[in-house]
């Protein structure tokens, strides 16, 4: 597969660290996440294996291998750019997002069975020992009663309590800054236990 940006049939995300975009190959829909930032960085980043994408591949890993949902990391791979290089991601699309689904779903059962499998998403993360610091609807993909997690770099061992408030905070933040009613906020508090 190439990171081609061309024949993007939706462009989810675009700024200067990276683009995210949905692609076509063969009659599979695909996302495809391009690092933008500096090539020369990017190249340093991959030679030390720190690069973002190199972090959110081992992450998705060890994710998955802890039985937590994710959206596997099908390819991956690089485009020359200049003296360094600009690094890509895909996974096949597993659904939309929760933050575009409270957003334009009108039907209050699907938002409300949303919600509940965003909130056994978190608790799962929570009860296999992990912190994931970006924690927010833009990074849970739902697909009928199920979510899994996306773009999870920033996910880490540890789930003391300090760090799952902190997580939580973040997940309740962002909804608040996308609108997202008081009682649906407290639902998803309560169905993942910590109120």
């Amino acid at each position: 597969m190439e990171a081609g940006y061309d024949g993007a049939t939706e462009v989810y995300k675009s700024d200067q660290r990276s683009r995210v975009w949905r692609v076509e190959v063969e009659g599979v829909s695909f996302v495809v996440k391009r690092f933008d930032f500096a090539p020369w960085r990017q190249r340093l980043g991959l030679l030390t294996g720190r690069h973002p994408a190199s972090i959110e591949w081992r992450s998705n890993v060890m994710l998955h291998d802890a039985g937590v949902p994710v959206v596997p990391i099908e390819d991956g791979g690089t485009e020359p750019a200049g003296i360094g290089c600009r690094v890509w991601l895909a996974t096949r699309h597993a659904g939309r997002s929760l933050q575009r689904l409270l957003r334009e779903c009108d039907v209050e059962a699907d938002r409300q069975a949303a919600i509940e499998a965003a909130a056994r998403l978190a608790r799962r993360v929570i009860d296999r020992g992990f912190n994931f610091k970006d924690l927010k609807p833009s990074n849970i993909v739902i697909d009928g009663p199920t979510a899994r997690l996306i773009d999870v770099g920033a996910a880490r061992r540890g789930a003391d309590p300090a760090r799952v408030g902190r997580m939580l905070g973040v997940m309740d933040r962002v909804m608040i800054r996308d609108g997202v009613d008081a009682a649906t906020r407290e639902r998803f508090r309560t169905l993942v236990g910590c109120r």
